[in-house]
């Protein structure tokens, strides 16, 4: 697997997903070719260090997700993978706690509640979120 950091979709563009309304052709045409020059520069990366003869031979399955996608997948806003912004009130213990407040039996995981983004935090928070949920229920982790 390859992670190639990227951006995200502007207020407008998300706005657009969020009512259902297309990109338009020029935004979808960009995004396109970005993806296209990273995935270039991934594979131009490997064949300097040596790893085989043609990385690009190698590949014998691939699969894209960027902010386009999480955001009409998975309703990321604004494509966020690593979710809430990261301004000081959406950092640490200001994000989401594991437990709703209002609504009974409704518990959280995933980058924009605590501990927060990064796939081992949000393996952490998983183990904290079911802890939360066996502490709530009185059961036992075995």
């Amino acid at each position: 697997m390859v992670l190639v950091p990227c951006g995200t979709l502007n207020q407008a563009q998300d706005a657009q997903i969020e009512n259902e309304v297309s990109l338009d052709c020029a935004t979808e045409n960009r995004l396109d070719h970005l993806r296209e020059s990273a995935r270039n520069l991934v594979i131009q990366r490997f064949d300097q260090l040596g790893i085989t003869d043609d990385f690009r031979s190698c590949i014998v399955a691939e699969d894209y997700f960027g902010p386009l996608q999480w955001r009409q997948q998975l309703n990321l806003s604004r494509g966020a993978v690593f979710g809430l912004a990261h301004n000081l009130f959406q950092l640490a213990v200001f994000r989401p706690a594991h437990k709703s407040a209002t609504i009974k039996n409704l518990f959280f995981v995933g980058a924009s509640s605590r501990p927060g983004n990064g796939v081992p935090l949000v393996m952490l928070g998983a183990k904290h979120c079911a802890d939360a949920v066996l502490e709530e229920y009185k059961m036992d982790d075995s």
